[in-house]
């Protein structure tokens, strides 16, 4: 049948342009958007490093800003290096995809949502609707309980390197009520011990008296 031909026809096409339009830094894709001007079915599969994630003013998906994923061991330093560029000279290192929840027939729709981490890197599947949207490299992703693998963390943060004379371990004041503990048990320990040593002396005094 020609409609059966032609739904695995775009089902393999829809597929091929996931495989061969990956996209891991920001930079190829503009690059890849300038050069196709790719329609709202195209889809792309983008790998990148979180760098902020918001709430849609609807409250219905979330909007994800990406830098690559080779930012992703050096995290800290991009972010502070971002930080200090203006929005529009800030746009060339980012792109944005937002994410709409999953349309949740039972249950909370929240359990249609995605928890995005600062710092980790994701990897969006069947990306559409690519373009540039007000010079920012941008695409959208429908979440959908039938593929729960459309958005997956591939790499989680990495954890904020300490100073090397900070301490690690307990919190501040815990350190100081454990400090606190010992100090006491410390006394209450020579307390004992000196009442021991006394109470010894006497009875020796005692004994020998008698004697």
């Amino acid at each position: 049948m020609q409609l059966i031909d032609n739904l695995r026809s775009a089902v393999l096409q829809q597929r091929e342009d996931e495989v061969s339009n990956f996209f891991s830094d920001v930079s190829d894709l503009r690059e890849f958007i300038s050069a196709r001007e790719p329609g709202a079915g195209v889809n792309i599969t983008v790998k990148m490093c979180c760098y902020n994630a918001e709430r849609l003013s609807a409250d219905n998906g979330s909007r994800i800003t990406l830098v690559n994923s080779s930012a992703h061991g050096t995290f800290e330093e991009v972010q502070e290096a971002l930080n200090e560029l203006n929005s529009v000279n800030r746009k060339p290192f980012i792109a944005q995809v937002t994410v709409w929840d999953s349309k949740k027939k039972f249950g909370s729709p929240k359990s249609g949502r995605i928890h995005f981490r600062v710092g980790a890197v994701y990897e969006f599947k069947q990306v559409h609707s690519v373009g540039y949207f007000s010079d920012i490299a941008k695409g959208s992703v429908q979440l959908e309980e039938a593929s729960s693998d459309r958005v997956v963390e591939r790499l989680p943060p990495i954890l904020k390197r300490k100073n090397a004379g900070e301490p690690s371990g307990r919190h501040p004041k815990a350190r100081a009520l454990l400090q606190q503990d010992e100090s006491e048990e410390q006394k209450d320990g020579s307390g004992v011990e000196s009442v021991a040593i006394a109470t010894t002396a006497r009875k020796r005094n005692t004994v020998a008296s008698r004697g």
